[in-house]
């Protein structure tokens, strides 16, 4: 569909974390694919560069001063809002002046205006969204927008041997959880720990992923890229807006609990989820599950839908 324009806004940054830039930057992908240029839009720092795998965006504080993003909009074919701090007015001006908006929801955090709306948890289509007229809902996993490496993923096999995990906790650690998961990871002297603090680019991080046994993983969007490529995880809520994202996977039988920010031992929580997870029967179910509920396809069905819309 050539010719059309379609600008794709995120946020991002020094304590906002990475997650918003590289799933719009996957959904991005997906539009170059199918012969789209959308314009990248993201409010942030030089660092969401990295997350953004390369590809070109513009810098813009659209949320303190949406006037240069609503005049760059003006009569675009459509324009897909990533944000967890927009007001809802903005929201409104905004799909004023396209002629499709989209929006990814992740917490049921507004009432959105007319458009589609995207919310790629495992149980998002339990959640009690209003259907109303003008609003489509694309809800659940198989919407899941992943980065370009891991749209296609070989079979993976568990090992017998439980002998290599990883441990992620996103791009920043602002509550300094990290020194109090590699303390619970002391409990078990055999097992190599590979530490990523960000900076892997998602190529290397695939690779990564596929070396592990296991991971301890934080809630957000790395737990759904190990689900694609079936590495069971023990996950730790991060933050408040992890909650119910890290639910669905317990819930569907991906991950398991491994403790919160807030947990006063923490420590405790980790050891004993990896503990689980020694067992090769329980890590097969566990990869089973994952791998069935993520295909790779979450940002080409985004597009499809939104392309779907246009007149």
């Amino acid at each position: 569909m050539p010719g059309r324009r379609v600008a794709v806004i995120a946020e991002g940054g020094r304590g906002r974390g990475h997650g918003h830039v590289a799933r719009c930057s996957a959904v991005c992908d997906a539009f170059s694919e199918a012969g789209i240029e959308p314009v990248f839009i993201v409010d942030g720092d030089a660092g969401v560069r990295r997350a953004a795998g390369g590809r070109r965006l513009r810098l813009m504080d659209w949320l303190s001063d949406p006037e240069p993003l609503l005049r760059l909009i003006e009569g675009f074919d459509a324009a897909l809002v990533d944000s967890y701090h927009a007001p809802l007015k903005l929201y409104a001006r905004i799909e004023e002046r396209v002629g499709v908006a989209a929006y990814f929801d992740d917490t049921m955090r507004l009432d959105y205006p007319p458009g589609i709306v995207i919310n790629a948890d495992a149980d998002a289509g339990r959640l009690p969204y209003a259907c109303k007229p003008g609003r489509l809902l694309l809800l659940g996993s198989a919407y899941a927008p992943l980065r370009k490496a891991f749209w296609s993923a070989r079979s993976r096999q568990s090992r017998k041997r439980f002998s290599d995990i990883l441990v992620t906790l996103g791009g920043e650690d602002p509550r300094r959880l990290l020194p109090r998961v590699l303390s619970g990871l002391e409990r078990f002297p055999e097992l190599r720990a590979h530490v990523v603090r960000g900076g892997l680019s998602q190529a290397a991080m695939k690779a990564l992923m596929l070396r592990c046994d296991a991971a301890v993983s934080a809630g957000g969007q790395t737990l759904t890229e190990l689900a694609r490529l079936g590495v069971p995880a023990a996950v730790v809520v991060a933050a408040d807006n992890q909650l119910r994202h890290a639910a669905g996977w317990r819930k569907a039988g991906f991950a398991l609990d491994a403790g919160r920010w807030d947990s006063p031992d923490l420590e405790g929580s980790v050891a004993r989820a990896v503990r689980r997870l020694r067992d090769r029967g329980v890590r097969v179910r566990m990869a089973a599950r994952g791998r069935a509920m993520v295909d790779g396809k979450g940002a080409r069905r985004i597009v499809s839908s939104i392309c779907g819309c246009l007149p």
